[in-house]
């Protein structure tokens, strides 16, 4: 048995669907909870994994062509703004005489984790940019005239 901060767990489940809280459920009176693992897959993996799998199959509607595009897109966006705060950030503490090394040190590392997760982003996108010119080329090379 398991201790809960709120009452005995006799099982626990481990849920790895995203957003999901710690949360009592009861069954034929015996209580159960679902714990969350913490959240290691980040929005950029998510996505890097979903063009990945686009690109694999080679066989994609231009629809979902299109959405992993936007969603691509997106989170390149979210990735160059994090990079900018960090940069921004950076430069503010790099002013401050009285900033900590370990506070600069930290600020670089985020930083640097960022730039090679933008730049495989970017490549992905090129491919799948690629993919949808060859996907609309073969489909409007099949149309008869």
């Amino acid at each position: 048995m398991v201790e809960h901060p709120f009452h005995a767990v006799k099982q626990v489940t481990v849920c790895y669907k995203a957003g999901e809280a710690i949360r009592p459920w009861f069954s034929a009176g015996m209580p159960f909870a679902i714990i969350a693992k913490p959240v290691t897959e980040t929005l950029d993996f998510a996505v890097k994994a979903r063009l990945r799998a686009a690109l694999d199959r080679r066989s994609a509607t231009e629809s979902e062509l299109r959405k992993l595009t936007e969603e691509g897109q997106a989170c390149v966006l979210i990735l160059d703004a994090r990079l900018e705060r960090s940069e921004r950030h950076l430069a503010e503490l790099s002013s401050d005489p009285a900033s900590s090394l370990a506070e600069i040190a930290a600020e670089v590392r985020a930083a640097d984790e960022l730039r090679p997760d933008l730049d495989e982003l970017h490549a992905l996108l090129a491919e799948l940019n690629e993919l949808a010119r060859e996907s609309r080329a073969s489909w409007l090379g099949a149309r008869p005239a």
